[in-house]
């Protein structure tokens, strides 16, 4: 019998052409180039990442330095707290930080208008914290274990974010060690902060001036990271409006 013809396992030349000059492996082709052009940028180039990841350090990791070293002091000083009582207190912040992750973990999408709600909350609550220990020991508690438990909520949100960013750079792992290291860094900012306006009542003064300005920046925050959302369709749903990542907020 004849054999079948060689052609028949091999596709023609012109065949060939044809595949390669096919819309579908043209956009595929341009798809990978785009792919190989983004993983080679770095993530601290990316404008919504970098506005995301040191706003959020400034708005609660200033805050945290400063009230997690001075609050034990003040409750020692001021209410002769022992340290039962302290390990107590920030016992119960713990629980409460949980608590606020976990529901900012279950949430598919937070809008940039509830993520300022929430930036708005702590600066409000960082101003009274310590307000709270001229009236008594359980109302300085309650505020603080709020603090906790509203950074908590925020700081799942930004870190969110910014794992989104890292993740469409292709480098992940560059967006959460810089979001690590600002964080950091803010954090000690406040320790040194709470070292130097340590005396009387001068974590009054300090707490409130910060919460100021946290209402400020927390609005300025949310003006440009706005406009920088309105120009990316990954992103525009964080505004309450329907885009490629998601649904309406």
């Amino acid at each position: 019998p004849a054999s079948p013809p060689a052609a028949a396992s091999q596709p023609s030349q012109t065949d060939a052409t044809l595949h390669s000059d096919h819309p579908t492996s043209r956009s595929i082709s341009k798809t990978n180039s785009t792919s190989k052009s983004t993983s080679n940028s770095t993530s601290t180039s990316d404008p919504i990442l970098v506005w995301n990841a040191w706003t959020g350090a400034i708005i609660t990791g200033v805050v945290r330095g400063v009230v997690d070293v001075l609050l034990p002091v003040y409750l020692a000083t001021r209410f002769e707290l022992n340290e039962k009582g302290i390990g107590l207190l920030f016992g119960l912040a713990t629980v409460t930080y949980a608590i606020g992750t976990s529901i900012a973990g279950r949430l598919k999408t937070i809008s940039l208008k509830l993520e300022t709600s929430v930036a708005n909350i702590i600066a409000v609550l960082s101003a009274l914290v310590f307000v709270g220990g001229e009236i008594s020991v359980s109302t300085i508690a309650l505020l603080f274990c709020a603090l906790t438990g509203f950074s908590g909520f925020f700081g799942v949100s930004v870190t969110s974010a910014i794992q989104k960013r890292g993740a469409l750079t292709g480098r992940p792992e560059d967006a959460s060690g810089f979001m690590g290291l600002l964080w950091t860094a803010a954090f000690a900012l406040g320790g040194v902060l709470a070292n130097i306006f340590s005396g009387g009542r001068l974590p009054l003064v300090v707490m409130g001036i910060l919460g100021v300005f946290n209402l400020g920046f927390a609005n300025v925050r949310q003006r440009r990271l706005a406009r920088l959302y309105s120009k990316d369709p990954n992103e525009i749903h964080k505004l309450g409006i329907p885009g490629e990542a998601g649904g309406r907020v």
